[in-house]
């Protein structure tokens, strides 16, 4: 017998696809909105730090945007792809050479462009890009 003595107990399972399709069976005019506006790529080792001290930093600035860290590890590529599963509209950047020239690259997932931002400015320019 698997695992010793019975022990009664009740579940419940349901996919969070169907939830959200019974959602927008019942109101089709239903547009999820994202779960995150902005999302932060870090790679190098010495950029997760500075990474949680600049996420920090913005949130306290800019307390009605979601902004998310990568923490799963992984390439530019992996986490760019994890900034789109997310929604996100914008990616920070910020490897190692960000990190000793004091910027981060800011860059629009629609339309691709980026642009080196100074870490001390980069809230004022967010606000511009998100409106």
């Amino acid at each position: 017998q698997l695992g010793g003595r019975a022990t009664p107990a009740v579940g419940f399972a349901m996919g969070l696809e169907r939830l959200v399709l019974l959602v927008q069976a019942v109101n089709p005019e239903f547009i999820a909105s994202p779960v995150v506006d902005i999302y932060l790529v870090a790679a190098g080792a010495q950029t997760q730090s500075a990474a949680m001290t600049l996420a920090e930093r913005l949130r306290d600035e800019m307390p009605g945007v979601k902004l998310m860290t990568n923490h799963g590890g992984g390439n530019f590529k992996k986490q760019f792809a994890r900034a789109d599963k997310w929604g996100a509209r914008i990616a920070l950047v910020l490897g190692e050479s960000e990190v000793a020239d004091g910027t981060v690259v800011v860059k629009d997932l629609r339309s691709g462009e980026q642009t080196a931002v100074a870490q001390d400015s980069v809230a004022a320019h967010l606000r511009t890009l998100l409106g």
